[in-house]
């Protein structure tokens, strides 16, 4: 699985590190933390606890958390225009 371009470039500029966790049955969560420390979480979750996969779930919380990402890096972007 793969990230779209946009995700691969917040992924490789803005975060220096990713940590995952299975909590509970279904669900997978993701923390990226990023160059100043700042940490942003992601989660995923899937409906049967049978067809639970760790990497899937990997990949789709990283995706919930990169949206986060994309928001603080919109945001730092226009304050810096001002």
């Amino acid at each position: 699985m793969k990230f779209d371009e946009h995700e691969q470039y917040l992924y490789d500029e803005w975060v220096l590190a990713s940590h995952s966790a299975r909590l509970g049955r279904k669900t997978t969560i993701v923390c990226l933390t990023m160059e100043n420390g700042y940490e942003v979480v992601g989660t995923s979750a899937c409906v049967d606890p049978d067809d639970y996969d760790r990497e899937i779930g990997v990949y789709w919380a990283t995706k919930d958390a990169l949206k986060r990402v994309a928001d603080i890096v919109g945001y730092v972007r226009q304050s810096q225009m001002v």
